[in-house]
């Protein structure tokens, strides 16, 4: 129970900032319309990226940002909360309901690491074993 409630306080710290960085990306963007389908973390985050791609295209640049995975691959990718969350569902007891094991699933899915993969045609991203990289 302690470790959903700091689940959800961390997810509403980020939904406060993740606000604040539409608010500063739109802006920057000279965006007047707002394209979000909802203000849940995920349509933020999806919306934030999508400005920040166009940001990007038409800056003038050549080449791509670099990758913070591949130059911080020592960055811990779980909150507090997330560990703590994680923790809880792998010590449980109780019986598993489809909802828990969304939860597990979710838990487990963040805690692996991505690298992008581009070719010529096509992005696909390929799901690392965090073992074989630390």
């Amino acid at each position: 129970m302690a470790s959903s409630k700091k689940l959800l306080e961390t997810f509403g710290n980020v939904r406060d900032m993740q606000i604040e960085l539409y608010q500063n990306l739109k802006f920057l963007a000279g965006f007047k319309e707002s394209n979000l389908k909802s203000s849940n973390v995920v349509d933020l985050t999806a919306e934030c990226l999508n400005i920040s791609q166009q940001l990007v295209l038409n800056s003038g640049k050549i080449g791509m940002p670099e990758p913070l995975i591949a130059s911080n691959a020592n960055l811990d990718p779980l909150t507090d909360a997330q560990k703590q969350a994680l923790i809880a569902i792998q010590e449980t007891n109780e019986f598993l309901t489809s909802t828990d094991e969304a939860s597990k699933a979710v838990c487990n899915q963040a805690n692996q690491e991505y690298r992008r993969v581009r070719s010529h045609s096509e992005e696909t991203f390929e799901v690392l074993d965090v073992k074989d990289n630390k």
